[in-house]
């Protein structure tokens, strides 16, 4: 009898709500609530995971950036963390486990969704919600010589849809691999799709990639090798792929910014072991995110770092690009030789900075484990740093003290469409 009231009240309460007063309570929620009131009623649920609700939800959400630390101990799972004081730093929050092995790498979060890379698959995790997907194998047949994937992570603005993009790099052994020679095959993975690759017709117009993959205003970008050893040798591009036309296009570098190389590398993976598969080249300039646009960074010198960003909208469909130039003075507190992760905070004027020894650099790391990271918050107005310290990370991290950082915003978008009947909300840990 007592469920009986139970239930009768929960019904009374549902049908006061119009669904005004619903938007207007529901909006302000973490996800982790609206996730349990689905289980209400049909209504809450059919509420809550209506497309524009989610968008509502989602634009509220990037008011309220979370930072968090991603860290991996002796081949286990991936441990997930927030500090509790948000920007401020403070005590680690745990927020998730995820069962992964220590091989995989994390892609820079778009709009609350992850991308897990292993060297021949992926999948979606959207870490608030616990939804995730099955790993989804490469439709690439593997044949002689050396095959390197590049993973990028990226959304087109016009369908709402997100995409990866493989780039598959050839290389032939002997002489063809000592000149470079290099043949490229592309794969794109549709979340919400089909869960499988397929490949397109399509290659970057360059000889070789340089670096990661980064997701700016509707294209994934990178740069050219620009090996010197080619001939003819590659001059400075920057390539994009248009994520909703599935198309290449490449960029100029102006001369003003082709140059000098510095100690840099942006925020947009987390690798948790290093593999042969992936090298990390700290000593480049690189890509990253600023404010919806594309930009380049470079360390001039230990305590100069230099970025131009690119001010062009994501429709101009350009082979030049129109730059803006910032210089970042560090603090004398940046150690000599390590390397810097960038991961600007959308619709603000911040970036969050990781300042790390780089793996195989032969620098002495502290001794001892620690339970505690040390960021950086510049603001690119006032020109100022302030430090923050994240404690309480357990295990403890140990030497060289590897973790992965990101700016996220939670959100409840769906890593696979409801029609394909895909259950895969069980909460991970």
């Amino acid at each position: 009898m007592e469920r009986g009231d139970q239930l009768a009240k929960r019904k009374t309460l549902t049908n006061r709500l119009d669904d005004k007063s619903l938007e207007d309570i529901f909006v302000n929620l973490p996800v982790k609530s609206l996730v349990r009131f689905k289980c209400v009623s049909k209504t809450w649920q059919s509420f809550i995971e209506d497309p524009s609700f989610v968008q509502l939800h989602l634009n509220r959400s990037k008011q309220h950036p979370q930072i968090l630390i991603a860290t991996s101990s002796g081949g286990g799972p991936v441990q997930v963390y927030s500090p509790m004081d948000g920007f401020k730093g403070g005590v680690a929050v745990h927020q998730v486990t995820i069962p992964e092995s220590s091989e995989i790498a994390m892609l820079s979060p778009i709009n609350g969704l992850f991308c897990f890379v292993d060297r021949y698959a992926t999948r979606m995790y959207n870490l608030a919600t616990r939804q995730f997907t099955p790993w989804a194998k490469t439709s690439i047949t593997m044949q002689g010589g050396t095959q390197t994937p590049t993973y990028g992570f990226g959304f087109d603005p016009l369908t709402n849809k997100y995409k990866i993009l493989c780039v598959w790099e050839i290389s032939g052994i002997g002489l063809e691999y000592e000149m470079g020679k290099v043949d490229h095959i592309c794969e794109v993975f549709t979340v919400g799709g089909e869960n499988k690759w397929r490949e397109i017709d399509v290659v970057p117009p360059v000889s070789r990639l340089a670096g990661g993959l980064t997701y700016a205003n509707g294209s994934i970008y990178s740069r050219n090798g620009g090996r010197t050893a080619f001939h003819p040798p590659d001059t400075e591009l920057i390539v994009a792929f248009d994520v909703g036309t599935e198309k290449f296009r490449v960029i100029q570098v102006p001369d003003f910014i082709v140059g000098s190389s510095g100690i840099i590398k942006s925020g947009s993976s987390f690798l948790i072991k290093c593999s042969t598969w992936r090298k990390k080249d700290w000593r480049k300039k690189d890509l990253l995110q600023i404010d919806g646009h594309m930009a380049l960074m470079d360390r001039v010198d230990q305590y100069v770092v230099k970025l131009w960003i690119s001010v062009d909208s994501y429709k101009e469909q350009k082979m030049t690009a129109n730059w803006t130039e910032e210089t970042i003075s560090l603090p004398s507190s940046f150690l000599k030789g390590h390397c810097l992760c960038l991961a600007p905070v959308e619709g603000t004027d911040e970036i969050v900075i990781k300042s790390h020894i780089p793996s195989g650099s032969g620098q002495a790391c502290p001794p001892g484990p620690r339970g505690f990271v040390n960021l950086y918050i510049y603001n690119r107005t006032m020109k100022s740093f302030r430090e923050i310290e994240i404690t309480g990370i357990s295990p403890l991290l140990t030497s060289p003290f590897i973790y992965g950082m990101f700016v996220f915003h939670e959100s409840l978008l769906p890593v696979q469409d409801a029609d394909n009947k895909l259950d895969r909300s069980t909460p991970l840990v």
